[in-house]
């Protein structure tokens, strides 16, 4: 898990403008591993994360959702946008429409975008420009080019902190709340992570 839910949190890490935010986490072991005998192992994790300018995030993982879904949904106060990671697709959620109009118009507006998305990939796959790890290859390409021209780094060094104290905030909640694990007398069921800047 620790592997996999680090590329989810790394991107909520970078819509959050501060650094000192508020993690809860409730993590359990799916009813289908318990129906087999492997009640120790957690497969199930959601996690709500905010700052103190109301910026919050809601990070779900699940082995036992099918289809099985890479989404990253951002939410504002105009527009608001669904990347599906594993449909390489990008769609803007339409506004809503008065009277009959919400249910007629917006299913098109998504179905021309869905299509549109679609031939885009058709034509990349063509151009041999469409690679499942083609997101690690431009990362690992910045990361190099940043060594050799001394340029800004792919991924900031804020980023990255804030990325690691998050998940180790994750984890210690789940290792507390773990059946047969001492509570702390003052233990919280939420805690405040605050990251310290490089160079402090």
């Amino acid at each position: 898990m620790k592997n996999i839910i680090s590329h989810g949190i790394g991107k909520i890490a970078e819509y959050l403008q501060e650094e000192d935010v508020t993690v809860l986490a409730h993590a359990f072991t799916s009813r289908f591993l318990e129906d087999i005998g492997e009640a120790g192992i957690v497969d199930e994790l959601r996690v709500i994360i905010s700052s103190n300018r109301r910026i919050t995030a809601y990070f779900t993982f699940s082995s036992q959702m099918s289809p099985s879904v890479q989404q990253f949904r951002v939410y504002g106060p105009k527009n608001s946008l669904i990347a599906d990671y594993r449909h390489q697709t990008l769609i803007r959620i339409p506004r809503n429409y008065t009277s009959y109009l919400n249910q007629f118009i917006p299913p098109l507006f998504e179905g021309k975008q869905h299509i549109a998305n679609g031939l885009n990939n058709i034509r990349r796959f063509l151009r041999r420009d469409f690679h499942s790890e083609s997101g690690i290859h431009t990362l690992i390409s910045s990361f190099y080019r940043s060594l050799r021209e001394d340029s800004p780094l792919p991924v900031p060094y804020r980023d990255i902190l804030l990325t690691s104290r998050i998940m180790e905030e994750i984890f210690r909640q789940i290792q507390c709340a773990a059946p047969g694990k001492p509570k702390e007398p003052n233990e919280l069921p939420f805690s405040r992570i605050e990251v310290i800047r490089r160079g402090e």
